[in-house]
């Protein structure tokens, strides 16, 4: 694999585990899932910031979250100026110079009974979900997803799709002269991993064609670049299809 498939440590050293594989047992709202990793990086650990990141990527997109939507922004930060002197030893340090420049701010508190009572208000739509979510810890949200808007289970299973950062680069193995003819060829507005699967359609219509002469070609390379561009509206249709709708009293249905 790339090197960029591996997270960096403190030290610049890349770790011995892809993205993919450290992280795959992260719980970004359980701690004892990944302190050990921010121990094996050696980058200080401070709560107010992971909860910071976190509360971020929730409100982005809750039901998408995975061990690496919180890690890898965390780490990014650790190699700002204001942290380069903390290891993870200098934990206590690090959040306390954190505090100073931030204020004294925790993690987001949770007040159970002003929770309960903004439940309430939501359940009997005097509040919208919008400020719920926005008034309400990310802690809560994250505890009552099967209640409000997590993808129920369902027969057809359709929220179970490969996400894209599972999936294998087909263009990792390109050289820079692959790059530098897929792009003279297909053109440069296009992504690695584009030309890749316009060659593939190319080559395969070539084999099914006697294809001879210039216009014929010119052709073929339009079908092509149609095909593919054909392909991702109907792939951006689907998934936009299998969003969670909003929830309204109770509604069980994936798509409405």
């Amino acid at each position: 694999m790339e090197e960029g498939q591996f997270y960096m440590d403190r030290h610049g050293n890349r770790m011995d585990l892809c993205k993919k594989c450290l992280t795959m047992h992260v719980d970004n709202f359980d701690e004892n899932t990944y302190l050990w990793l921010l121990e094996k990086a050696d980058v200080p650990y401070i709560p107010e910031l992971w909860t910071s990141i976190r509360t971020k990527a929730y409100a982005k997109n809750p039901f998408g979250m995975t061990g690496m939507s919180v890690f890898g922004k965390y780490l990014a930060q650790m190699r700002l100026k204001q942290y380069h002197d903390y290891s993870y030893a200098d934990s206590e340090k690090a959040r306390a110079d954190y505090r100073a420049r931030h204020g004294d701010v925790g993690p987001q508190t949770v007040d159970p009974a002003f929770e309960q009572e903004m439940k309430e208000k939501l359940d009997a739509g005097e509040i919208s979900q919008a400020q719920y979510q926005t008034v309400v810890s990310t802690e809560t949200q994250h505890a009552e997803e099967p209640v409000y808007g997590a993808p129920p289970e369902n027969f057809y299973n359709e929220q179970n799709y490969i996400r894209e950062d599972e999936l294998p680069d087909p263009s990792a193995d390109l050289t820079d002269d692959d790059r530098t003819y897929l792009a003279m060829k297909w053109g440069r507005l296009y992504r690695p991993d584009e030309w890749v699967e316009l060659e593939q359609k190319y080559n395969e219509m070539k084999e099914s064609f006697d294809i001879q002469d210039a216009d014929t070609e010119g052709t073929l390379l339009l079908i092509c670049k149609t095909f593919l561009k054909m392909n991702q509206a109907v792939n951006q249709e689907t998934s936009a299809a299998l969003k969670p709708c909003e929830p309204y009293q109770g509604c069980a249905l994936i798509t409405c």
